[in-house]
């Protein structure tokens, strides 16, 4: 007994020191959930040039927002032929908590709400087909890639995928996950378990009413004479449905705190691509060089302590500056890296509204004459 108490004690510290590397999460997360992964980068395509030049420039027409002119303003920054949109956003953190620190929850929510309904009309009205994010890694993207593939994968009925999202929803609400898991992996899981729950109480409504698909129909027939009530079946799952929705993580408009373009890309109405790298975000979170944080009322009154202050906030100041520019110096990477982006007129990235990219594409566009691109940007009014 000791000793397997003392096991558990050292798989449980392994669990938290992996944790402490943000890298590692998404992997983590899902090898705790019992779902295979790949979470190795992506080989990188290789481009080919459109076979005519209407097919770069298929949208010739003046960016226009329409109804949603009410609710944004546009701004021309750089004009080229192909523009990055900068669509100014109010972000939640990692957590429930840490966002109600440092923001208006309800004034983060309105705003990602808004920003659903433009990269809605964008996606239709432009043929929009990726959309860039910040907040999202590659391995982000993957880990709900995967669990979607775990769930939807070798279901010979309806009811394995329903055991699976079940299971999920029940190890999601364990203990261990909630100490080990953040908020924000959490509440992807959730969203995508209460949205595919959606989808199945549906086709059961629609068996109720004959016009389920044949492998729904099948199942129930043999329920039936079994002597198995698909009605009672049809009211536990909504049930379940009903309680993954008012999980404090994702009920009412929860999930908004954890963005716009995750809520959309878990439901499968757009395609999003990572505005952030690990490698930048690395660099950019790291510690400040200086030491010295702190200084007490008595040693501010001594000329060389209050100079020596100063010179801090000055480093800091640059420093600040600089971690700011990786990483939006690695979003326009990304963007101009992508094969996929080389064909689109207008290249969204949502991304926080204290990011100025101007700067940023102005250097891009002098050390890549031939691949110059525009800045256009979006903010709420």
């Amino acid at each position: 007994m000791e000793k397997l108490e003392k096991t558990k004690k050292e798989k449980k510290g392994i669990f938290e020191r992996i944790y402490k590397s943000k890298t590692a999460r998404a992997l983590t997360f899902l090898s705790f959930l019992g779902i295979s992964s790949n979470l190795l980068p992506k080989q990188k395509h290789e481009y080919q040039p459109p076979q005519q030049k209407q097919e770069l420039i298929e949208h010739q027409q003046e960016l226009e927002l329409k109804e949603l002119s009410d609710k944004f303003k546009i701004k021309k920054e750089i004009d080229k032929e192909r523009n990055i949109i900068h669509i100014s956003q109010l972000h939640g953190a990692e957590s429930i908590a840490q966002t109600q620190e440092k923001a208006d929850i309800k004034e983060i929510i309105s705003n990602q709400k808004d920003i659903e309904e433009l990269m809605l009309f964008l996606s239709e009205e432009y043929d929009i087909s990726n959309f860039y994010a910040e907040g999202l890694l590659e391995e982000d993207l993957k880990f709900i890639n995967t669990t979607k593939e775990y769930i939807n994968k070798d279901n010979n009925l309806p009811i394995e995928k329903w055991h699976k999202l079940l299971n999920l929803k029940n190890t999601i609400n364990t203990e261990e996950s909630k100490n080990q898991i953040p908020d924000r992996h959490r509440a992807y899981l959730l969203y995508l378990i209460k949205t595919e729950l959606s989808k199945e109480t549906k086709q059961l409504e629609k068996y109720k009413k004959e016009e389920a698909p044949k492998e729904y129909k099948e199942m129930f027939n043999q329920w039936n004479q079994e002597n198995i009530n698909p009605e009672e079946i049809y009211t536990n799952l909504k049930k379940h449905t009903e309680h993954t929705s008012n999980h404090p993580l994702i009920k009412e408009d929860n999930i908004y705190i954890f963005g716009a373009p995750a809520k959309l890309y878990i439901e499968g109405k757009i395609n999003i691509e990572a505005a952030e790298t690990i490698e930048a975000n690395k660099k950019a979170f790291s510690p400040y060089s200086d030491q010295k944080t702190e200084f007490t009322q008595e040693e501010l009154k001594d000329p060389e302590k209050i100079k020596e202050f100063q010179e801090i906030l000055e480093q800091r100041k640059n420093e600040f500056k600089n971690k700011v520019n990786i990483r939006e110096d690695a979003a326009i990477d990304t963007i101009m890296d992508n094969p996929d982006s080389k064909n689109q007129k207008y290249i969204p990235l949502i991304y926080g509204k204290g990011h100025d990219f101007k700067d940023n594409i102005e250097q891009h566009n002098n050390k890549n004459p031939d691949q110059k691109i525009g800045l256009i940007k979006i903010v709420s009014k």
